[in-house]
C-alpha cells in the first residue's frame, strides 16, 4: 500500500515528539494524530485493577436511573477512567451486553474531557432498549452532566 506524500512526520523544535501531518484526508492506520488520540478509549482511560473497583464501590458517590448506576470518585490524575459492569444476570445475550458496552464507551469518549480527575464505574441495572440508541444516549448524557456538577 503506497501512501506517497500523504503523511509525513514532522519533528517539533522544542522536543523530539513526532506529529503526523496530513496533506490530504488519508493517513496510514498506524499514524495516530492528536485529534484521533483525544477520541480514543485507551488503556489509560480504563479502570483495570480489582482494587480500583473495590475502593470505588466502597466509597464512591452514586447517581443513576432505572437502567444505569454511576459510581464515581476522584482519582488524583489529570484524566478520567471508566470501568464497566454489565452483569450476565441482567442481560443474557453477549451481543446485547457488548452493544451496551460500546454505547457507554462511545458516550464516555465524547465527555471525557469534561470528566478529568474522576474514576467512574457504570453498572447496568436493567436491560435498556438496545434498539433505541438515541434514548440510551440521552440517559447517559443526563448522568454525565450530573457527575460533572
Amino acid at each position: 500500500m503506497d501512501f506517497g506524500p500523504v503523511c509525513k512526520a514532522v519533528q517539533d523544535g522544542s522536543s523530539s515528539r513526532l506529529a503526523a501531518v496530513k496533506e490530504e484526508n488519508v493517513c496510514p492506520p498506524d499514524v495516530v494524530t492528536e485529534k484521533s488520540a483525544a477520541r480514543r478509549f485507551g488503556s489509560e482511560n480504563r479502570l483495570r485493577t480489582p482494587e480500583a473497583y473495590k475502593s470505588l464501590f466502597a466509597s464512591g458517590k452514586r447517581t443513576g436511573d432505572q437502567h444505569f448506576l454511576f459510581i464515581y470518585g476522584k482519582n488524583n490524575l489529570s484524566y478520567a477512567r471508566l470501568g464497566l459492569a454489565v452483569p450476565k444476570k441482567n442481560i443474557r445475550l453477549a451481543t446485547k451486553r457488548n452493544r451496551i458496552k460500546r454505547l457507554i464507551r462511545e458516550s464516555f469518549r465524547s465527555h471525557k474531557s469534561l470528566l478529568k480527575g474522576l474514576d467512574i464505574i457504570v453498572l447496568v441495572r436493567r436491560q435498556p432498549d438496545t434498539d433505541c440508541k438515541s434514548k440510551n444516549r440521552n440517559r447517559l448524557d443526563r448522568n454525565w452532566k450530573i457527575i460533572k456538577i
